[in-house]
């Protein structure tokens, strides 16, 4: 989880999870980047103010889980395009 207040991201050691066990340490590895991504996307959000500024009737966009989840799935992806392009 990101917590906004104190500025700090918390993600659990998967190796101590018993449903985690039979997971080999490359996959493991995998899930805690992508859970990593998402919770740094939950933090710029957080810092931009954008946390508390968007709103819809169901909850504001940027604390959606599945557009915080697009976008942590796709940064590494746009940012190869950026490196590739020589737009940084």
């Amino acid at each position: 989880y990101c917590n906004g207040l104190t500025k700090e991201i918390v993600v659990c050691d998967l190796n101590t999870k018993k449903e985690w066990e039979h997971e080999t340490e490359a996959t493991i590895t995998a899930c805690h980047k992508e859970i990593l991504r998402h919770e740094i996307v939950h933090a710029f959000f957080n810092e931009s103010g954008l946390q508390d500024s968007t709103f819809a009737y169901d909850g504001g966009w940027a604390k959606n889980e599945e557009m915080v989840d697009w976008l942590a799935l796709q940064i590494p992806k746009i940012y190869k395009a950026f490196e590739q392009a020589g737009c940084l």
